[in-house]
C-alpha cells in the first residue's frame, strides 16, 4: 500500500514536470512568434540545415543554378575535426552529403570557413583569422564535384584580401570579400574607419575584386580591389538582388539578427577613396541615407543567398555549439520574397 502511494506521488510529480516543460515550450514559441512576427509572416520553411546534429557550425551559403545545388560550409564545434562543405540538392535537400577539408600536410583543416562563393570553375572559401590565416582559399569546383560523400579535399591555393575574410559573394565577373567588425574582439584596419551619414562611424569594408578565370591561382585579375563598400558592424553575410540592391545579414550572439536592405549605391559617385597597394580605390557608404528596410530576424544569422526572386536565410543557432536555436525554429533554412 505504501509503495502504491509513493508511485502515485512520483507519477503526479512527473506529470507536473512534463506539464511545466510543455508550458515553457509553448511560451517560448509564443514569444518567438511575437518578437519575429514580421519575419515568420513572410518566411517559408525550405529545408533542415544539414550537419547540425554532427557538430557542424553553419557559416557559408551559396547556390549554383547550373547544378541546382546549394553549398554550405562551416567548422566543427569540437575544434579538432575537419571543416566541411555540404552539397545540398535543391530538389531533394535531404540527400545532401559533405566533403571534409584537409591541409597540405594531410592534417584536418579546422579553419572558420565563414563564407563560400562560386563562379565558373572557381570556388572561394573565406577564412577570417590572424596573419596568414586571414585568407580566401581557392578551389576547383570540378575537383570538388569529383569527390564522393565523406571524402577529403586538400586545400592548396589561397590569397590574402584587403579585408578580414569573414564572408564572400560572387556575382557576374566580380568577387566580394567582406569583414566583420566588433570593437576589441574583432578589430579591423584603422584605415577602414569612415564617418558616414549622421556622424556614424563604420569600421568594416567589403572589397570587390575583378575576376580573371585564366588565373588558376586566385581566379582574380589583381589583388587590388576595384571598389570598396563601407558597412556597419556585425555583418555576417552579403548579397545583391537582380536590381543591384545590397542586402546585409548582421548578427552577434543572442541578439536579434537583421536583414538590412540598401539601394544600389554604385550608380552614384563614390563617397571616399582608400589607398590600397598604391592605388586609389573608390569607396561607397552603405548608411542610413540609402537604407530602405530593416527586417528583424531570429538570432545568429549567417550568409544569405538570393535566387528565383527569394532570399534564403541560414542560421547557426541550432548547432550543437549553441543548441538554443532548436527552441526558436532555428533548425531550417527559410526563404523570403524580395520586395522592391
Amino acid at each position: 500500500m505504501k509503495n502504491t502511494r509513493i508511485l502515485k506521488r512520483i507519477g503526479k510529480i512527473a506529470l507536473i514536470v512534463l506539464a511545466s516543460l510543455l508550458a515553457v515550450w509553448l511560451l517560448i514559441q509564443l514569444v518567438t512568434t511575437l518578437i519575429f512576427f514580421e519575419f515568420f509572416r513572410k518566411a517559408d520553411k525550405e529545408f533542415r540545415i544539414p550537419g547540425q546534429s554532427d557538430g557542424l557550425v553553419s557559416q557559408g551559403f551559396t547556390y549554383l543554378p547550373d547544378q541546382q545545388v546549394y553549398l554550405q560550409c562551416g567548422y566543427m564545434a569540437d575544434g579538432v575535426s575537419a571543416s566541411r562543405i555540404y552539397v545540398i540538392p535543391k530538389a531533394e535537400p535531404e540527400k545532401n552529403y559533405y566533403i571534409e577539408l584537409k591541409n597540405a600536410d594531410g592534417t584536418p583543416y579546422i579553419g572558420h570557413t565563414g563564407g563560400i562563393a562560386v563562379s565558373g570553375n572557381f570556388m572561394w572559401l573565406a577564412n577570417d583569422g590572424e596573419g596568414d590565416d586571414n585568407c580566401v582559399w581557392v578551389i576547383s569546383i570540378y575537383d570538388l564535384f569529383r569527390l564522393e560523400a565523406g571524402e577529403s579535399y586538400t586545400l592548396k591555393n589561397s590569397f590574402q584580401p584587403e579585408t578580414r575574410a569573414a564572408y564572400c559573394y560572387a556575382e557576374g565577373n566580380v568577387l566580394w570579400v567582406g569583414e566583420f567588425h566588433r570593437p576589441v574582439d574583432y578589430p579591423t584596419k584603422e584605415t577602414h574607419a569612415f564617418t558616414v551619414a549622421g556622424d556614424v562611424e563604420h569600421r568594416a569594408l567589403i572589397a570587390c575584386y575583378q575576376m580573371d578565370h585564366s588565373n588558376t591561382e586566385t581566379g582574380l585579375a589583381s589583388l587590388t580591389p576595384i571598389r570598396l563598400v563601407s558597412v556597419p558592424d556585425h555583418v555576417q553575410g552579403f548579397a545583391r538582388d537582380e536590381y543591384g540592391h545590397f542586402v546585409l545579414s548582421t548578427s552577434y550572439g543572442l541578439s536579434k539578427s537583421h536583414l538590412l536592405f540598401y539601394d544600389d549605391i554604385t550608380v552614384n559617385a563614390p563617397d571616399a577613396t582608400l589607398d590600397v597597394n598604391g592605388t586609389s580605390v573608390p569607396v561607397w557608404f552603405l548608411d542610413a541615407d540609402v537604407q530602405h528596410d530593416d527586417l528583424v530576424c531570429p538570432p545568429m544569422s549567417e550568409e544569405i543567398v538570393i535566387h528565383d526572386g527569394r532570399l534564403f536565410y541560414l542560421t547557426e543557432s541550432a548547432s550543437q555549439k549553441y543548441i538554443f536555436g532548436n527552441l526558436i525554429r532555428g533548425r531550417h533554412v527559410y526563404s523570403l520574397p524580395i520586395e522592391h
